[in-house]
């Protein structure tokens, strides 16, 4: 013997929307799809929907169902209530991560260039006894290049 499910036909004709759109988990889909083969006026309903579905395709003008507004806000609260503390302090700290980031780079850049580039001037203003000088680089150099003419004129200014 079947076994019959009663169901509300109010409840039904409120998922028919979702049931032509395939998005009914699979166990309503079949509950549906079982209520309508048994109920005419359900049946009747689900085919006016069609039409109508068909006639605002066939038109090219298709406004937006009345119950989207309600979906939106339905999804919109089962996505704030599913949200944890943990989801918001990922998002918090990513943002905070990448300021970290960028500040450690800056830091490390600037280290790397104190490390490499060593200064031979004191904070004073005044050049380091026994610092690096970086116009020996420009010696073995032709003397018509523009690094040859400013160590001709850095000398010559000594």
């Amino acid at each position: 013997m079947k076994r019959r499910v009663i169901v509300n036909h109010d409840k039904i004709q409120e998922k028919l929307l979702f049931w032509l759109d395939g998005e009914l988990p699979r166990a309503e889909t079949e509950q549906v799809r079982q209520h309508l083969g048994e109920c005419p006026e359900c049946a009747g309903k689900l085919g006016a929907l069609e039409r109508e579905w068909k006639a605002a395709r066939e038109s090219g003008r298709v406004e937006p169902p009345p119950f989207l507004a309600t979906r939106i806000a339905t999804r919109i609260r089962e996505y704030e209530r599913n949200r944890h503390f943990l989801s918001d302090l990922t998002e918090s700290l990513g943002r905070v991560a990448q300021r970290a980031a960028l500040v450690l780079l800056v830091a490390g850049a600037v280290a790397v260039g104190i490390y490499l580039g060593g200064s031979p001037v004191k904070p004073s203003g005044k050049t380091a006894p026994g610092g690096p000088s970086y116009l020996g680089m420009f010696d073995d150099l032709p003397a018509q290049s523009v690094a040859g003419a400013y160590a001709r004129l850095t000398a010559t200014a000594k």
